[in-house]
Parts: structure tokens; sequence; C-alpha cells
């Protein structure tokens, strides 16, 4: 079996748990710079926006000192055109006179607008390709002229109006793809309504081409990540093909920036941030790049957009997270080799301890651990010197016990060998000895009772006490027969009793021999242990 290192496991433990802490702290990095390449983004787009706006409200302000400067010209020049029309009918100016007065006072153009049954008309103008032409279906601008005419103040909620004059927004000419200035002023004494205007191009390109827009250039190219910023004006975008500009502060699709950048979300997402006034964002791809696009809800029905490029984000945070890695892994591999450095130095003692345990297993006990450590390190090696002490005086004892039973052993067998010879002599001594004596008393009894037995048939003897004689003879050769009998029988008493005895050595003889077999096999196997003395 493969023997395991405690050196490697402690190192692939301590790895493990290194590599579990720099994943997460790898993880917890590339969540805070993601978390704050997100959050610089969001504060880059926050101040975009506000940037935006400011402009947007410098160029407005800037715009409206320029409208009311201009306002301001126009009813001079719409004053001075009374004067001198003051006291005239309609029919009564000529178109000559009218480019005059346009000459004198710096205009475009010069209309008269009168009344004409339910509809207001223009009857004279410089230009005539204005004749005839109807305001009726002007919306407020026609409901600014009736109110004009009607001596009211004018309380439509766009231009700019005071006693007898109104001032429109800049409009598109109803037959000329130009942008004007258009200014009305009521005569009274003669029912008509003077209109001069200006060209207001440049107003519209200060407005619409330069201000806001020329802000929003600088900041897409001083950001390359952002791509493009556009103000949409939410009404004129959702009609869509059908919307007309005439007064491009309401009729604008794209206000400020350009919206090239789209989406099918769009119409939607503009009409639901314009609503609630919640900021939203979406991500999506266009051409091949990864983008995102945030909507933010702006004042009169518009929305901003801010487009901005993923692609050079995320190609940063694969940067930094490469390099995050690599620096993690060289930091893993430093810290690894660092920690294999202090452990090998740490974990010497066990290879000292292991050693000392292998001499052990191979029943060395005379050696003792030597150690200088204070720590656990030195109170393992003072116990273990303990316990080898120990197990060395069992050993030594165990050596003492076999060598004293193996000897005890021997002097047994050799006395039990010795006894069985002694007793099988005794035996077969006994045995032999007791055979002859009663074979040489049966003979000598035989003797005796012939020679009696001869005496008496020589002798004169009364019968009757040859009789008694012979009866007490024949008593005492039945006793003396049961007598041989009773030591017959007691001489194989004597032999039965001998070999039993025999038998009976004969199995602590091997008994004898089975503890010595084994005295010298436990003899034989404590031999690999090595103590001293």
């Amino acid at each position: 079996m493969k023997k395991n290192n405690v050196l490697n496991q402690l190192i692939f433990r301590i790895g493990f748990v290194i590599l579990i802490v720099l994943i997460a702290t790898l993880a917890i990095a590339y969540y805070v710079v993601h978390s704050e390449f997100q959050e610089q983004q969001f504060e880059q787009i926050n101040t975009m926006q506000e940037t935006v706006v400011q402009a947007m409200e410098n160029t407005y302000v800037s715009t409206k000192a320029i409208e009311h400067l201009i306002d301001m010209k126009l009813l001079t020049a719409s004053k001075g055109i009374a004067e001198e029309l003051e006291g005239k009918e309609i029919n009564e100016i000529t178109g000559a006179e009218l480019i005059a007065l346009k000459e004198q006072w710096n205009l475009y153009d010069i209309s008269l607008f009168v009344r004409e049954n339910d509809d207001i008309v223009v009857a004279q103008a410089t230009d005539e390709n204005e004749m005839g032409l109807s305001s009726k279906d002007w919306g407020y601008w026609f409901t600014a002229f009736n109110q004009l005419m009607d001596g009211e103040v004018v309380s439509v909620d766009k231009g700019f109006g005071i006693d007898n004059y109104w001032v429109g927004p800049i409009s598109r000419s109803e037959w000329e793809d130009k942008y004007y200035k258009y200014a009305y002023y009521y005569m009274e004494d003669t029912d008509i309504l003077i209109n001069p205007y200006v060209i207001d191009e440049d107003i519209y390109t200060l407005t619409y081409e330069l201000g806001a827009n020329a802000v929003i250039e600088k900041i897409l190219t001083e950001n390359p990540d952002f791509e493009e910023i556009a103000v949409i004006n939410v009404p004129a975008w959702s009609r869509g093909e059908e919307n007309d500009v005439v007064e491009p502060e309401f009729d604008l699709p794209v206000l400020y920036g350009n919206h090239e950048i789209v989406n099918d979300q769009d119409e939607a997402l503009f009409e639901r941030v314009s609503a609630t006034g919640n900021q939203e964002s979406i991500l999506f791809e266009t051409d091949g790049q990864k983008v995102k696009k945030t909507y933010f809800p702006l004042s009169e029905n518009r929305v901003m957009t801010i487009v901005s490029s993923l692609d050079r984000m995320e190609s940063f945070e694969k940067k930094m997270s490469a390099i995050i890695v690599i620096s993690f892994l060289v930091m893993f591999a430093v810290l690894l080799f660092m920690i294999r450095l202090i452990a090998k130095q740490q974990l010497k003692p066990l290879q000292t301890l292991t050693t000392h345990i292998k001499r052990l297993s191979e029943g060395d006990f005379t050696q003792k651990i030597i150690m200088a450590e204070k720590n656990e390190w030195g109170w393992l090696a003072e116990n273990m010197n303990e316990m080898t002490e120990m197990i060395h005086v069992l050993i030594a004892d165990m050596k003492k016990e076999i060598h004293s039973l193996h000897y005890v052993s021997g002097i047994l067998a050799n006395q039990s060998h010795e006894s069985m010879e002694k007793m099988k002599d005794v035996s077969v001594k006994m045995t032999d000895e007791s055979k002859v004596f009663l074979i040489e008393l049966n003979d000598r009894l035989e003797n005796f009772i012939q020679r009696i037995n001869e005496t008496m048939n020589k002798s004169q003897t009364d019968n009757l006490e040859v009789e008694k004689v012979d009866k007490t003879i024949i008593d005492i050769q039945e006793d003396l027969q049961s007598f041989i009998r009773y030591a017959e029988e007691h001489a194989y008493n004597i032999s039965d009793f001998s070999v039993m005895l025999l038998h009976t050595i004969n199995e602590l003889s091997e008994a004898i021999e089975h503890l010595d077999n084994l005295s010298e096999n436990l003899k034989e196997k404590v031999k690999v242990f090595k103590v001293n003395g």
C-alpha cells in the first residue's frame, strides 16, 4: 500500500484552504473592480447628463436673450412701419412701399394680414408667394392673430407678447424650407396685422446646431467609451414619419446630438421614462459591439439617451482579471513553497519519531529519542522514551522467565525420564521376585506335604487321627492355594499398576516436552527484541 506523506497531506490541505480563500478573494476582487467600473461609468453618465442639461439651459438662456433682442427689434420695426402706414387702408399700400420699409428696417420680408370672413389672410406682402396665404389652419398662431385683432392680450403659452404685439417661436416657412422669426403688430385704426420677420438661421444654428451640440461633441471626443448622446423630443419622435418640423423647438424628434444607435425598445422606453420620470438602462449588441443605453427623463416630454460601449470596459476587466489571477497564482505558488519549507522544518521531529517507531517495529528497544523541542514534539518524544523503556523492561523480564521456564522444563524432563526408567526396573524386578518366591514357596509346601504323607504312611497312627491330619493338611493346602492365587493376583496388580504408572509418566513426559517446545518457540520469537543485558 502506498504510504501517505504527512508533509504532502499537510501541504495539500493548507493549499486547498488557501486556494479556496484565493478564489473567494478573486471573486470579491472581480466584483469590486466590476462594481467600481459600473459606479465610475454611472458617475460619468450622470456627469455627462448634467453637463448636457446645463449646456441646454445655458443655450436656452442665451437663445432667449438673443430672441428677446430680436423680439424687441421687431417690435421697434413694427411700430416704425405702423407709423409709416398710419391712416392707410390695405388697398392703399403697395408692394414697393413695403419693400422700401423692409430695406429701411433691415427685415427679410413684410406681410400684411387682414380679416376675411372667418379667416385671416395675407393681403399685401413683399414676397408675392405669400399673397392670399391663409392662417386658419395654423393652430395657436391663428388663435394669437384673433386675440390681437380683437384687442386682447395674447394668451397662448408660446412666443412673446405685449399690447398689440406678439412674436412667435422660430418657425419654418409655409412655402420654403427656411426658419424665421415672425412678429405681429396690430394697427387698430386700419384693422391691419403687420407681419415683419427676419430669417432666424443664426439663432437656429446657435440653438440646434451649436450650443448643447458642441458640448455633446466635445464630451464624446474626450470620452471614447461613449458612442452617442441625444436629446429626444418624445411627442415628435412618436409621430414617426408623419412628423413635420414646423417649429424646431417642438417638432424636431432629436433636439440635440445624434440618435443613430437604435433599439426596438426605444419608443416604449421613451414613453415610459417620460411618463414615470425614472431612469432606465438596457444592454444590447449593435454592429458586433456590446453597448449600454441609458435613458434619462427631462422636462417638457424630453428624454436624454447616452450610449456607452462596453467593449473597452470588458477588455479592461478581462486584463485586470488576468492580472489578478496571475498574481494570485504566483502568490499561491510562493505561499505553498514557503509553507512547505516551514512545514518541513517543523516536521523534522516527525522523521525522528518515525525512525524510532520503525526500530521498535523491528524489535530494537535499545535506542532512545534525543529531541530538544520544547513543544508537543518534545512531550511526545519523552512519552515515547518512557513507553520504550517500559517495553524494554517487560521483554527483558520475559526473556528471563522464558529462560527459567526452559531450564525447569529440562529438569522435569530429565527427572521424568529417570523416574520412568527406575519405575520400570522396580516393577519388573518386583514382579519377577514375586513369581520366584511363590514358586519356591509352592515347591517347598508340596515337598512338606509329601514328607508328611510319607511319614504318616509309615507310622501306625489311628485311622481317625490320620483322617484329621489329612483333613488339616488338605485345609492347609487349600489355604495355601488361595494364598498363591492371591499372591499371583497381587503380582498381576503390581504389574498393572506399574504399566499404568508408566503411561502416566509417559504422558507427563509428553507434556514436559510440549512445554519445552513452547519455551523454545518463545525464546526464538523473543530473540528479535534487542534489549540491554
